[in-house]
């Protein structure tokens, strides 16, 4: 709670724990300047993304950071503590599971029996017109 600023700049990195910790205990006043190479980055646009190896590109992040508005710097933490709370543990899992059913659903029908596929037809059901 003590950084106003966070400056997370891996060079290569997956959903980096740190970011999320930064994002949790930040203040409404906390501004995430966060690597582009990072998994991390795709899922909070919200962040000050910088290239690593760009100093320029750092230096111009760090202070547009430092002069940000309190309102944008508002904003943009509480978009970003949502996007964490909303892609939890819970969420992925249920998302998994979810493509995992369908996708069992539609195996199903690819290896259903020519006369099953007539019966489901018969009843209704829709059938799976590739075969």
């Amino acid at each position: 709670r003590a950084a106003d600023v966070a400056l997370i700049t891996p060079l290569r990195d997956g959903m980096n724990v740190v970011t999320q910790e930064f994002i949790t205990a930040a203040t409404d006043q906390g501004v995430l300047i966060l690597s582009e190479l990072t998994g991390a980055a795709y899922l909070l646009p919200e962040a000050l993304q910088v290239n690593p190896y760009d100093q320029g590109g750092l230096a111009e992040a760090i202070r547009e950071a430092i002069e940000m508005p309190s309102g944008e710097r508002r904003e943009r933490i509480q978009t970003l503590k949502q996007t964490i709370r909303d892609l939890n543990v819970h969420r992925w899992a249920d998302h998994f599971l979810d493509r995992l059913s369908t996708q069992r659903s539609a195996s199903e029908q690819q290896s259903a029996s020519p006369e099953r596929r007539v019966e489901e037809q018969s009843a209704g059901e829709p059938v799976n017109e590739g075969m």
